[in-house]
């Protein structure tokens, strides 16, 4: 029973030469009112699509692009931010409240078969000051909900996000509708070799109080 003892021991030493080098994703999300976050401007909002007695529906439909907890402002439900159908640029900007380490950034908005969708291009500029903006990135044509464009890290404060030209075929509303913004920092943290030799440790010596116990308290 020594040598089952032993072998669980270097079990777990093997165990950790596996891991010491694993990491865990840590991803903070900055585009968030919770967070600070607040919507700056568009280039416009389809008006045509209240109806009388919606309170604040514009103020709401421009705090759910900043919330994973998004709250009706139209009668069939609607949480998007809906863009009007003649805006071929479809420009919205948001201020993280300060300056943020970011790395990725993206939106999740309509493209086909959505009733008010982007035909592309998706792209996004950021600025620390609101008044000198640099290019972050372009996806030509978009092809997910959620475009994700990742970049080295870097301090962002202003970010303007451009949808592009909204789809025009007989079956959609027009214009481009937006439910949420993203802003993340998106950061590999390694696993302390100590906590996994800590972790395997204990398991092994779980092991053998098991074997021990299978047979009789015998070591």
């Amino acid at each position: 029973m020594f040598r089952t003892s032993l072998g669980g021991a270097a079990i777990a030493v093997a165990f950790v030469g596996l891991l010491g080098t694993a990491h865990a994703a840590t991803v903070t999300e900055f585009a968030d009112t919770s967070k600070g976050a607040s919507f700056v401007s568009a280039t416009s909002i389809n008006g045509a699509v209240f109806t009388s007695g919606q309170t604040n529906a514009v103020q709401k439909m421009q705090n759910d692009i900043l919330t994973d907890t998004p709250v009706k402002w139209f009668d069939n439900g609607d949480t998007r931010y809906i863009f009007t159908g003649s805006d071929n640029v479809s420009e919205l900007e948001i201020d993280l409240g300060q300056v943020r380490q970011v790395n990725t950034i993206g939106a999740s908005f309509g493209i086909k078969p959505d009733d008010r969708y982007v035909t592309g291009p998706f792209s996004i500029k950021v600025s620390t000051d609101n008044v000198t903006f640099t290019d972050w990135g372009t996806v030509a044509a978009p092809t997910a909900n959620t475009t994700l464009i990742s970049l080295a890290t870097t301090g962002v404060r202003y970010i303007q996000y451009f949808f592009g030209v909204p789809g025009t075929d007989q079956n959609s509303n027009d214009g481009v509708a937006v439910w949420r913004v993203n802003a993340q920092n998106v950061a590999a943290t390694p696993i302390p070799g100590s906590l996994l030799l800590f972790l395997t440790g204990a398991v092994a010596t779980g092991f053998v109080a098991r074997r021990r116990k299978s047979n009789g308290g015998i070591a």
